[in-house]
């Protein structure tokens, strides 16, 4: 690929994750996304085929920006519950800095057959929190780790999805930073006691 068909295939990229920053969905056309990026329908067809194609890749660049930022959580010079925490407001800020497409990603995952890519993402994200989790000390065997991974990482997602709710339900909009805290603070807790 040359440097001027990378170039345009970045731009339409960053158009696309704009829209679903602005839109929260996928509801823009082919139409606009070339005219916001300043390039002709048919380079969004050679560079990603179809529209489909060009959201996928967009979530998935999302996704793996998003996993090598929760990454950075994980460090030895930090507790357990710290590096949860870390790992809990680095989501936050991604997610807030880029509104709806988490939402969309999620929505999209739980509608639409699996896809290995997704899976293997899914996968690491399960294993960073484990190996996090695991540096609690706690004796729990492979199975219960990977339940606390997974109930983690849902309550993670899942007042995301029901953003619309949350007032109701917490007493406050998501992005409120105390509550947020807060609520994250009750989730370590509860994911690093012990199961009997």
């Amino acid at each position: 690929m040359s440097e001027k068909e990378s170039y345009t295939k970045k731009k339409i990229m960053k158009v696309v994750l704009a829209m679903f920053r602005g839109k929260g969905d996928y509801k823009f056309t082919t139409r606009e996304i070339a005219k916001k990026a300043k390039v002709n329908i048919a380079a969004i067809n050679y560079h990603f085929g179809s529209k489909s194609h060009l959201i996928y890749q967009a979530e998935r660049y999302f996704s793996s920006e998003l996993h090598k930022t929760l990454q950075e959580s994980k460090r030895e010079d930090r507790s357990t519950d710290k590096q949860l925490m870390a790992y809990c407001m680095s989501f936050t800020r991604y997610v807030l800095a880029n509104p709806g497409i988490e939402k969309s990603v999620a929505i999209r995952m739980i509608s639409e057959n699996t896809r290995p890519e997704r899976i293997k993402l899914l996968k690491n994200n399960v294993s960073l929190v484990k190996s996090i989790i695991r540096g609690a000390g706690n004796d729990e065997n492979e199975q219960i780790l990977d339940f606390k991974s997974a109930i983690f990482l849902s309550s993670l997602i899942y007042p995301l999805l029901i953003s619309h709710y949350v007032p109701e339900l917490m007493g406050t909009d998501y992005p409120d930073t105390k509550i947020v805290k807060k609520y994250y603070c009750t989730l370590i807790s509860a994911v690093l006691s012990s199961v009997k």
